[in-house]
């Protein structure tokens, strides 16, 4: 499973490792796992400028540092920033690398020539949404920029919850220690990329905010039929599907459920897709019966007038009112009262 923790659990665990090491200790292995990823993609796009967008907190600041290390490894490397909200610790480092520190127009025109781009305008205590500054940073990324957000990309919750279109983009995301619900959730995991976390050497006890299976946590729970079982163990799925006009639909349904892996597939149509069933899936029965599951809706059409119609519908009424568990699509939606939905 991958798990993800909230913003307040992981300030909290940072502040006591931070309390157990050397001043700057923490910031400083987060800086350098920032800066690996950052540098392997120099080597791998062949990037001559980086540019990074930094803000006042601890984010701007890793940002910040991060192009100092680059720059006293040869690489061409500006920051766009406010002087008067900046790290002054990795303002300082940055200047003394021959970072080019850049605001205004100037920075406008740095971002537009970046073949990378390092996003550290806010932290985890992201929102929705970029100060006029800021905006104007990300409006200028190149299409081409490679943008690689730390911790998070600017403009988006760190709560997963609220996503910005105008907001940073990423082509990948470096966090610290753990993910965070922004990376997972599906509102802002599309802004993230390609997700790298660093270990910093936190140790969280609180639960986890988030929980999402993998591929694997997936096959692990799958049952597998052993020599005890019938197809009624297995699991019999009722399919009423399709329809005179969306025929097709009833031939993805029922392959669908036989593909999962049921032990019988009943299916209840109308004469076009009831022929198009029996010829592509001559093992799925034909007609109600023993059902302890439902597909109901691919391709059903409520307003059919065809002689077969009622019937039909009749049973996916039936299917809906069963107390079984039903997975309701397209025309089915029709039949389920407002506020079910």
């Amino acid at each position: 499973m991958i798990e993800a923790w909230s913003a307040q659990d992981v300030y909290a665990a940072e502040a006591a490792l931070a309390d157990e090491l050397a001043s700057g200790e923490l910031m400083a292995r987060a800086v350098r796992g920032l800066v690996e990823v950052v540098a392997a993609r120099v080597d791998q796009l062949n990037a001559e400028t980086v540019v990074a967008l930094v803000g006042a907190g601890n984010n701007g600041a890793d940002a910040l540092y991060a192009v100092a290390h680059l720059a006293e490894a040869g690489v061409s490397c500006a920051a766009a920033l406010d002087l008067e909200h900046v790290h002054a610790g990795a303002l300082e480092a940055a200047r003394a690398a021959g970072v080019v520190i850049v605001s205004g127009a100037e920075a406008l025109e740095d971002v537009a020539e970046a073949d990378i781009v390092l996003d550290g305008i806010v932290g985890l205590g992201g929102r929705p949404g970029l100060p006029a500054a800021a905006a104007a940073w990300v409006a200028a990324i190149p299409d081409d920029a490679h943008v690689i957000a730390v911790d998070l990309p600017s403009g988006q919750a760190a709560d997963g919850t609220g996503f910005d279109p105008d907001g940073v983009l990423a082509d990948e995301t470096v966090t610290f220690s753990v993910a965070k619900p922004v990376h997972l959730l599906p509102p802002t995991e599309q802004a993230c990329g390609l997700l790298t976390v660093v270990d910093i050497g936190l140790a969280l006890e609180a639960p986890p905010a988030v929980v999402r299976l993998t591929f694997d946590d997936v096959v692990d729970l799958w049952p597998v039929p052993g020599p005890e079982d019938d197809k009624y163990s297995r699991g019999v799925v009722g399919v009423v599907a399709g329809g005179e006009a969306f025929s097709g639909a009833a031939v993805l349904a029922v392959t669908a459920a036989v593909e999962a892996g049921a032990g019988m597939v009943r299916y209840v149509g109308t004469p076009t897709p009831t022929g198009l069933v029996r010829a592509a899936v001559p093992e799925a029965v034909h007609g109600e019966g023993r059902v302890q599951a439902w597909v109901v809706g691919p391709g059903l059409d409520v307003d059919a007038t065809d002689d077969a119609a009622p019937a039909q519908l009749e049973v996916a009424r039936r299917a809906l009112a069963s107390g079984e568990p039903v997975l309701v699509d397209a025309g089915g939606l029709d039949l389920v009262d407002d506020d079910v939905i």
